[in-house]
């Protein structure tokens, strides 16, 4: 994530979660531009001027199902970069978040710095590009 912006879209109607998300990107990364939806229906009704490099997406979303929003991502916006998915540990919804698209899950509470310390040092951002020069 050095030497270049990163485009980072939250998802969520909780104030806390995305203004918490955001305070942590902006203190601990540099050149990382945030972009907040609290809907699905502000989502689709937003303009794609560029892809989203990560997206974190919270369980609390207004106008949507639980996964609707991962799936809207993968499907509609056509969005291939990394999603993160935050939501309470119970029963299967790990397993589900992973099928329905996301590529990580924290479980809630969690501690915002740690997120955004384990993103800036250890996440690596997979394009389609990324994909063929893999395999």
């Amino acid at each position: 994530m050095k030497n270049k912006i990163v485009f980072v879209s939250i998802i969520s109607e909780d104030p806390v979660f995305y203004l918490a998300m955001e305070a942590m990107f902006k203190h601990y990364a540099e050149g990382v531009m945030v972009k907040i939806y609290t809907s699905l229906a502000e989502l689709r009704d937003s303009k794609i001027t560029t892809n989203s490099d990560l997206i974190l997406v919270d369980e609390i979303v207004a106008g949507a199902a639980i996964f609707e929003v991962i799936s809207y991502l993968r499907s509609n916006r056509k969005e291939t970069c990394s999603i993160f998915y935050f939501a309470k540990d119970v029963h299967d919804i790990k397993t589900r978040a992973f099928r329905r698209g996301a590529n990580y899950f924290y479980s809630k509470p969690f501690d915002p710095r740690m997120v955004v310390y384990e993103i800036v040092n250890n996440w690596v951002s997979i394009s389609k590009k990324d994909f063929k020069s893999i395999l």
